[in-house]
């Protein structure tokens, strides 16, 4: 089993409350610039706020989007996007509080261990405070460290398994491949790379390479490389 605290200070002084609002409206501007890069570079429809956007506006009621569209005219989705900045931007200064984490494990859920828990979840400092317990093992527990594929010799043995596996799945499966399983991709001139995203695609997220990161610093991963 898996223990694990976590405090949280819910009562900052105004200087600290500042800061850890600060850092909140970085994050989440850290976290939707992400998202909006991921987007340009994926083909998706939009970003992050945008598509946020789009699902509120199918759940509004129709009477509320005539209201709109005839206060606020073309600029309604305009509006729309910044109330969902204002709403973030109130969440992520919320949010960015200090806290700190400790964990172990344990053997068993002993009637000691209930009663430590008891003991300090009845006297935290701050409403936002938490204790976890986790279960943990089952089947992954059962397996001794011995058993597991650590032996670089066993590699040629386990590598060829999968590669047969794979060989015959192939037989069976469309075009295009989850790229987080792609391991084979060393020397192979970009091919599985290419052949997991679909020529279109690949074609286009080169492209951008090219425009983003023409120098291929970020080349430590399933490569697209910059298009000529």
């Amino acid at each position: 089993m898996s223990l694990g605290g976590r405090g949280t200070n819910g009562r900052l002084d105004g200087w600290s409350l500042g800061l850890g609002a600060v850092a909140g409206v970085l994050a989440a501007g850290a976290a939707l610039g992400a998202g909006q890069f991921v987007a340009g570079l994926t083909g998706a429809s939009g970003s992050p706020v945008v598509v946020v956007g789009e699902l509120q506006i199918d759940f509004t009621p129709p009477w509320l989007k005539n209201f709109a569209i005839s206060e606020f005219g073309a600029d309604d989705k305009l509006v729309l996007v910044s109330g969902i900045l204002v709403v973030l931007g109130v969440f992520a200064a919320v949010i960015g509080l200090r806290n700190y984490f400790h964990g172990g494990n344990a053997p068993e859920l002993s009637n000691d261990l209930i009663d430590v828990v008891l003991d300090h979840g009845a006297r935290m400092p701050s409403l936002m405070s938490a204790i976890h317990l986790h279960l943990m093992g089952g089947a992954a527990g059962r397996v001794s460290p011995g058993t597991t594929w650590t032996d670089p010799a066993e590699d040629s043995q386990h590598i060829g398994t999968n590669r047969d596996l794979a060989a015959q799945l192939a037989l069976l499966a469309q075009d295009g491949s989850y790229v987080n399983f792609l391991t084979d991709t060393a020397g192979d001139s970009n091919a599985r790379v290419r052949a997991a995203y679909g020529d279109a695609l690949y074609e286009r997220l080169a492209r951008l390479k090219r425009e983003f990161d023409p120098g291929n610093l970020f080349r430590a991963n399933h490569n697209i490389r910059p298009a000529r």
